[in-house]
């Protein structure tokens, strides 16, 4: 029988010179925590100047402005032959752009809420709107081609997650309930959300959208986390709500419930 001691003494030189190599090695840094972004979030300021010189504000006028010259001439006409809107509008919430308020012939704050699951971020907000935020550098399969809230992946660059937005609703309105502001075809948003300090969301937003503006417009918005995290829904469909009438204010169905009902389970 032919002795093993060759065989044996060569395992043993590269046990001892892995063990080495080991040694030798720097231990790899650990990745930082990504960002906690979840909770409701409420608009606290706007950072960005509806115009050069002006203070930093959110308002319909600061939005129009960034139209196209056309656009702005159809929008506003749009708007004399109806001061409050369009009161047949009813449509489901979209995503335009900035997140946190709403245009209308007004502004009104729309709180949303961000919740995390593996691989994935979900923003709601108080009309409706539902974003799916895929941590991927791809859409995901058989994603839709145009949707309310679009396709959105994103990535984490440091504390900084870098989201981009793509198959918008080309119908959606900018200004709700106001014809001649609807986003237009092959818009894309781009967003950069981080936490500048505990408690409070920061999210620089550009809308490219060469239909609608004239060019690509940037905003700045910071956001503060609710305690109590209360989220309410904001209707811009009301008007046509069939079963409730405004002149009377009373519901137009009969909600009574009949009167063999059994009581509910305990």
């Amino acid at each position: 029988m032919k002795p093993r001691t060759p065989t044996i003494a060569l395992g043993v030189c590269l046990w001892m010179l892995a063990g080495t190599l080991a040694a030798s090695e720097p231990a790899s840094t650990p990745r930082a925590p990504t960002p906690d972004l979840t909770g409701v979030w409420r608009i606290a300021e706007a950072l960005t100047p509806t115009e050069p010189g002006a203070p930093a504000a959110i308002s319909v006028e600061g939005v129009m402005l960034k139209f196209r010259r056309e656009v702005l001439g159809r929008a506003v006409g749009n708007l004399r032959r109806f001061p409050q809107g369009d009161r047949r509008y009813c449509a489901p919430g979209a995503f335009t752009g900035p997140l946190g308020y709403a245009v209308a012939p007004g502004i009104f704050p729309v709180n949303f809420e961000i919740l995390g699951s593996p691989g994935r971020l979900t923003l709601i907000d108080e009309l409706g709107v539902v974003r799916r935020i895929y941590l991927r550098n791809s859409p995901p399969p058989n994603a839709l081609e145009e949707s309310n809230a679009g396709t959105s992946v994103a990535r984490w660059n440091g504390p900084e997650l870098i989201v981009q937005t793509t198959g918008l609703n080309p119908a959606a309105q900018v200004v709700l309930g106001v014809a001649g502001t609807e986003l237009g075809r092959n818009a894309r948003v781009d967003e950069k959300f981080s936490l500048p300090e505990p408690g409070v969301l920061q999210i620089t937003t550009t809308v490219t959208a060469p239909e609608l503006y004239a060019a690509p417009v940037t905003t700045i918005n910071r956001y503060r986390r609710e305690a109590a995290g209360m989220m309410y829904e904001i209707s811009t469909c009301s008007p046509n709500d069939r079963a409730y009438d405004q002149v009377s204010g009373k519901e137009r169905f009969d909600a009574t419930p009949p009167v063999d009902l059994p009581p509910p389970p305990r």
